[in-house]
């Protein structure tokens, strides 16, 4: 047998899917909790744009989790949304 028929050991992951209830205020802190990350994110502030534009389109497409991941990480807090949307 050469080389080339070898084949690599296939990777298998398995996702535990978890249902969770929870309000607006607390969306944030569960993603966060439930995805491991630091509750205290700080938030990168964009110029709008072109960069925005590019993001926007990436959602349409089939985005990976890790892109997800980071968008989530980049929201603002909820309460600051909130401000902004009712003021």
């Amino acid at each position: 047998m050469s080389r080339d028929n070898i084949s690599k050991p296939m990777k298998i992951v398995f996702i535990e899917t978890k249902y969770v209830k929870t309000d607006v205020t607390s969306f944030k802190s569960v993603v966060q909790r439930l995805t491991g990350k630091n509750s205290k994110v700080g938030v990168e502030q964009t110029t709008g744009g072109l960069g925005d534009e590019r993001r926007a389109a990436n959602l349409s497409r089939g985005a990976s989790f890790k892109e997800f991941d980071k968008l989530l990480m980049e929201l603002p807090p909820f309460d600051e949304l909130y401000r902004l949307c009712t003021g």
